[in-house]
């Protein structure tokens, strides 16, 4: 199973947030936290990640990571279009959902 760490505004409620998917290049973390900083000052919500390496996992567990998800983050770095990463698979599992 996939495990999910977050990042939220201390003081408010998971339960009834909106949930946002955040992918980068490892080497991007400080972009990461930057682009977090921005994203909760300004909305409400619970933002997800994971650190683990997907090749291990079947298809559908990327897939069951998606369900309830509103919105998908990329950050976008020389590093992420030119170097093997997770927000590869990411995309393309996020690609493959229905958006009803």
């Amino acid at each position: 199973m996939i495990r999910l760490k977050s990042v939220k505004n201390p003081s408010s409620d998971v339960a009834r947030k909106q949930r946002v998917y955040f992918s980068y290049h490892p080497d991007d973390k400080n972009e990461f936290k930057k682009v977090c900083e921005d994203i909760l000052s300004v909305y409400d919500c619970e933002i997800v990640y994971t650190e683990e390496d997907y090749s291990k996992f079947r298809v559908q567990e990327k897939i069951e990571l998606f369900e309830g998800i509103q919105l998908f983050v990329f950050v976008v770095t020389s590093k992420l279009l030119n170097e093997p990463c997770n927000a590869e698979q990411d995309y393309a599992t996020a690609n493959a959902l229905s958006m009803d």
